[in-house]
């Protein structure tokens, strides 16, 4: 069992995988850029979990901007070592969050 759990293990990537938007006007954000793994934190969540929440109920705030500042506020909180990452399709106009 140990020996297929390490071939296993081999074969991960760090980081978020080829996931692709179901559908158009659809927004994916990950904790962490491609090839690399989120941090630990200092508390029960790693860094991108406060600051999405700490920005996700901001009034009347164009999801995009909301994940600019979460993006932000990551880098900020890591010292530039991890950058939230968004991918998706969305359509012109307001979106609020």
């Amino acid at each position: 069992m140990a020996r297929q759990r390490t071939a296993t293990m081999r074969n991960m990537v760090s980081g978020p995988g080829g996931v692709e938007p179901c559908c158009s006007n659809a927004l994916i954000a990950f904790a962490a850029k491609a090839g690399s793994a989120a941090e630990e934190g200092q508390g029960d969540h790693n860094p991108f979990t406060p600051a999405l929440l700490n920005n996700l109920f901001a009034p009347g705030l164009d999801v995009r901007l909301t994940f600019c500042r979460v993006r932000d506020d990551v880098v900020k909180n890591t010292d530039n070592r991890q950058e939230r990452f968004v991918y998706g399709s969305l359509v012109g106009g307001t979106l609020l969050t």
